[in-house]
């Protein structure tokens, strides 16, 4: 195998210009990874830029001197040939048993390191080992990001570089959160001062970046230290000449300006962990890495993690050179999105004409390709592309229409998390309120602040935890399923809404159960976690086939204290990071008894989920100033779906508890507007209600605009008493298996009307009149039910159940379990236990019992 080099010349869209230098014309290298036959392999990049690393001059010194070899080929050591083609086995087998970025990281790094030896420009080598990083990823049949990250998600967030008000506007149209805008040219302060007032002005909630390029003395970075203090900037970068400077300024009043360092990385002669140390020290805040100064991206990945180590938010960018290096910059910044607790990127720009097509950007992250490698063709088609400007023409034209087709389908089977939306359209809305004044309410914004932090934590436990020796090398065994105890408030919720986030199902289970019901539960549901809410402490209990591990996670109290401590655009930044929700992707795993009486672990999907809360404002309506009720436990289906309704919905949620007087009072003051009941909670709310004022029942449910009851059956007699005190009650029938509603009646009507089926859902009958649910509201397409009843044009009449379970309350009662502990008293011989009509709980469980003939009299 060999490298060669093939310059090339392409004009900029427009000129760059920075204190430093100021360029219309591109300059760089087209790096070739060619195997024995001269076919390409891979293709790197190696695009100088002067005022970072060593110039144009001495890479060019560099490149010339591969002349001493036969045809100008640079020769590959055989153990990277050995690598990428296969050959070393052993290898392969570490690195596909390797699952995190830290442990890839050791093994890149040993198959990089003879890079070093073949380059003294740390350009040039980042060329190479962009080439062989390619070659190795198309090898794995990977995108790039995934070889060094598997945990990488297809996209990466990148803010844009702007110069006018125009467009600067344009931008925010586009969706871009962040801008960066270059200060610091001689003779222009004041024009540059006006224009960041005006951008703050016009668009008051874009983050700003600014970045002086070393351009300032200590009096000129004074100056402008006190101006941007009056302003929202979320950075200042590079503003000395000199680093030792920064201490300088960070004894001053201006520490409230958070800097950022670029330029100092390539000069310090210090290692990466001593300079951050040091730029910690002094009130640093973000590193802006380019790969391409530092030698190429296995290096850059060393100073991120250092960066994390000691807090520093990191910044990935490039060195404005071809569309080769830019895949290559955010291919990295993908892969440490999972590591890191804050990235961003400046990923944009382009040559006039580049050479391969543009990765689409969109809302301010760019999308990378789920194809192999660097997803660029290698045909000579495109390696004759700058000759022939017609050709490349033609070669992007066949790439746009081939380009990123695994990522596009992967797209139409996936949304992004529904905080993400949440906490941006609607920041300062109440998602959470506590049930009284004394009790915590929280915005969106805090909530996924709070997700953020937590799902940090959680990743670096969860994922790094319990590894076994293979092959001398660590693999890591991946949590899969964590069950979630503990009664529902905003810290259950945050540890929900962040789970969800990390590729893992969740199991909420009932903080009341016993221990041996609690290991149960755990067995049915294969958790490999669980995170355990007490009203001091939050605990996490790791378990493997060995032991068990107990880690301590942040308190209630900790979660409270929590500020809101980035702005709006950092914080979706952070966001973008919760993973996406899998159209059908186990969410959820509900553990209920079920019909038999055995306890079940049903798995709900997305497209379940979303459907579900789809189907509730087709029947309920959707208001943006609604308030849900939630006095149901998430660990039922009644519960779970009322959470993510709201969600979905981005409204509020009101803390509640199943009690009947609480409720009545909170549906008397009006502070719902919606709320979920089972018939025997509604029961016990209306005796409430009863009680109270009769001008108070018949006046204060002016703000309830619907009651769902589900769960058991309604009798006439209960629906009427719930008209008689005003609560606009509906009706509804569904299951777990369902994610809750499959029927929901639009305006209240007696029980004995047909209730009328969701648009999604269809319904036939069995031999045994049993009901059958169609549609993609189910796992697989179809579910038979134990319910039976007719079909009608309106809807569905349920006359009961095949099973002889009994529903009370909500609850599914088995009469074999009854049955059997009645046995177990001595005086009983035999026993029965039947289901009879109840008013309030909808059935009731009745035993008879055959007594033993010399317990007769105790009896």
């Amino acid at each position: 195998m060999w490298m060669s080099a093939e310059l090339y010349q392409l004009d900029m869209p427009q000129v760059i210009s920075t204190a430093r230098v100021t360029r219309k014309r591109r300059v760089g290298w087209r790096i070739w990874l060619h195997d024995r036959f001269g076919s390409p392999l891979g293709v790197g990049e190696v695009a100088p830029w002067e005022g970072f690393g060593s110039g144009v001059l001495a890479v060019e010194k560099e490149l010339a001197s591969w002349s001493r070899y036969p045809d100008q080929r640079l020769p590959i050591p055989q153990s990277i040939e050995q690598i990428l083609t296969g050959a070393a086995s052993t290898w392969h087998e570490a690195l596909d048993h390797a699952y995190h970025l830290t442990t890839r990281f050791e093994l890149l790094k040993d198959l990089t390191s003879e890079i070093v030896h073949l380059a003294s420009c740390p350009e040039v080598r980042a060329g190479i080992e962009l080439a062989v990083l390619d070659a190795l990823a198309r090898h794995k049949n990977v995108p790039l990001c995934m070889l060094l990250e598997p945990r990488a998600p297809l996209s990466a967030p990148t803010h844009r570089i702007v110069t006018t008000l125009d467009d600067a506007i344009t931008a925010a149209r586009q969706g871009f959160t962040a801008l960066k805008v270059k200060v610091g040219k001689r003779g222009d302060e004041e024009q540059e001062r006006r224009f960041l007032l005006a951008l703050q002005k016009t668009l008051p909630h874009i983050q700003l970046r600014l970045d002086a390029n070393q351009a300032w003395s200590a009096e000129d970075a004074d100056s402008w230290c006190e101006f941007i203090c009056s302003m929202s900037i979320d950075w200042l970068e590079e503003p000395t000449q000199k680093f030792n400077i920064l201490s300088e300024l960070m004894t001053r009043p201006y520490d409230r300006v958070r800097l950022g360092v670029d330029e100092s990385i390539s000069q310090t002669q210090l290692s990466s962990s001593s300079f951050l140390q040091q730029c910690a020290e002094l009130g640093v805040g973000v590193l802006t890495l380019k790969p391409m100064v530092l030698g190429g991206l296995i290096p850059t990945i060393r100073w991120a993690l250092d960066a994390r180590d000691v807090g520093l938010d990191v910044c990935v960018t490039h060195t404005m050179g071809s569309v080769i290096e830019r895949r290559g910059a955010a291919s990295l910044l993908a892969a440490i999105r999972p590591e890191l607790r804050e990235v961003s990127g400046g990923l944009g720009g382009g040559l006039l004409k580049d050479l391969a097509p543009e990765w689409p950007i969109q809302g301010g992250e760019l999308y990378l390709s789920a194809d192999s490698g660097l997803g660029i063709a290698l045909s000579r088609e495109v390696q004759q592309a700058t000759k022939d400007p017609e050709t490349i023409s033609q070669a992007q034209h066949h790439a746009d229409r081939s380009f990123d087709s695994s990522f596009k389908l992967r797209a139409q089977s996936s949304l992004p998390h529904p905080l993400l939306s949440a906490a941006s359209a609607r920041p300062d809305h109440t998602a959470w309120r506590g049930k009284d004044e004394q009790e915590e309410s929280v915005s969106y914004s805090t909530l996924a602040q709070r997700v953020v932090r937590i799902a940090d934590q959680l990743s670096m436990t969860l994922m790094v935890e319990h590894r076994s020796e293979i092959n001398s090398h660590q693999e890591q065994e991946l949590t899969r399923i964590v069950a979630l105890v503990g009664s529902l408030d905003s810290t259950w919720l945050t540890y929900c809404y962040a789970l969800s986030g990390m590729g893992v199902s969740i199991a909420p289970l009932n903080p009341a159960l016993t221990q041996h019901e609690l290991d149960d539960a755990l067995t049915r549901v294969g958790a490999d976690a669980l995170i355990q809410l007490s009203s001091d402490d939050v605990k996490l209990f790791i378990y493997s086939t060995q032991e068990t591990s107990v880690h301590e996670l942040p308190s209630r109290q900790q979660m409270r204290e929590w500020s809101r401590e980035t702005s709006e655009g950092r914080l979706q930044t952070s966001l973008t990071r919760l993973g996406s929700w899998g159209w059908e992707e186990s969410r959820f795993i509900i553990c209920t008894s079920g019909t038999t009486g055995q306890p079940q672990a049903i798995q709900l999907n997305t497209r379940q989920l979303c459907l579900s809360a789809f189907g509730s404002a087709v029947r309920l309506g959707h208001h943006l100033d609604d308030v849900w009720l939630a006095c149901l436990p998430p660990y039922h289906v009644g519960g779970l779906s009322l959470l993510l309704r709201c969600l979905f919905y981005q409204i509020t949620v009101q803390a509640g508890r199943p009690d009947p007087l609480q409720i009545a009072q909170a549906l008397v003051e009006g502070r719902c507007t919606l709320a979920s009941l089972t018939p025997t909670m509604l029961a016990a709310v209306i005796q409430q209600l009863q009680t109270m004022d009769e001008g108070n029942t018949l006046s204060a449910h002016h703000r309830v605009r619907r009651v769902l009851i589900g769960g058991g059956a309604t009798s006439t007699e209960l629906w009427t008493e719930a008209q008689k005190v005003g609560l606009p009650i509906v009706l509804t029938w569904g299951m777990s298996e369902t994610a809750s509603q499959v029927c929901t009646q639009l305006y209240p009507a007696p029980p004995h009307r047909p209730l009328p089926l969701l648009p999604f859902v269809g319904v036939t009958l069995d031999a045994e009149e049993r009901f059958n649910i169609l549609g993609p509201l189910t796992q697989n397409g179809m579910l038979k039910t134990g319910d039976q009843g007719v079909i009608q044009e309106q809807g569905v009449i349920i006359s009961g159940r095949a099973d002889d379970a009994i529903v009370s309350g909500g609850i599914n009662l088995s009469p074999n379990e009854i049955e059997t502990v009645l046995r177990t008293h001595p005086s009983v011989k035999d026993a029965a236990v039947v289901g009879v009509p109840d008013k309030r709980y909808g059935a009731r469980p009745v035993a008879f019992f055959v007594s033993e003939p010399e317990h007769r009299r105790a009896l």
